[in-house]
């Protein structure tokens, strides 16, 4: 049997050159790879964090829209600015509508003013046949279009004749936008 002779391997190396040209470009290509697949990785996860964000933005912008699809939906059913008139008017057909009967009626100036808001009082002095026609009333003022609430009431009757006279205090808000 042979011994291993180290100079016999190198001179088969360089006998045979091409064979270690192959091994160098191997193994020069195995690290360009591994450098490269290291760098594309990296790439590749800050692609996908930034991808994710983008998404988030993009559902914080569609949250965005429909929030002011429906506020412009809200404002858009608001009432119109009307005067105190107009306002007195709205109660007094209410008031027609439920067989009511008005003694007197007159507003009072702006009690409140924000930035968005303004409100006032209506005092309202009603005869009234039925106790119903006063619940009637006071409904159709709470679900009216015009943002009208009770403030106060006070009210006497007559058992015999089953009437009864009220003195109705209500809250008008505009919203101003």
């Amino acid at each position: 049997m042979e011994q291993f002779k180290p100079n016999r391997a190198i001179q088969v190396f360089v006998e045979r050159k091409s064979l270690l040209l192959v091994v160098l470009v191997v193994i020069l290509f195995a690290i360009c790879a591994v450098q490269l697949f290291r760098d594309y990785s990296s790439k590749v996860a800050a692609y996908k964090d930034k991808s994710k964000q983008n998404v988030l933005k993009l559902n914080y912008i569609s949250e965005y829209n429909k929030s002011a699809d429906e506020l412009k939906a809200f404002v858009s059913s608001l009432p119109t600015v009307v005067s105190s008139d107009e306002m007195v008017n709205q109660v007094a057909d209410l008031a027609a509508k439920n067989d009511i009967t008005i003694n007197n009626i007159s507003s009072s100036k702006e009690s409140q003013r924000t930035d968005y808001s303004s409100s006032w009082s209506i005092n309202v002095s009603v005869h009234v046949k039925s106790f119903q026609s006063l619940v009637s009333f006071f409904y159709a003022l709470e679900t009216s279009k015009y943002l009208f609430r009770i403030q106060s009431w006070a009210g006497s009757g007559d058992p015999k004749l089953g009437t009864i006279d009220c003195e109705v205090r209500i809250l008008a808000t505009q919203i101003k936008l």
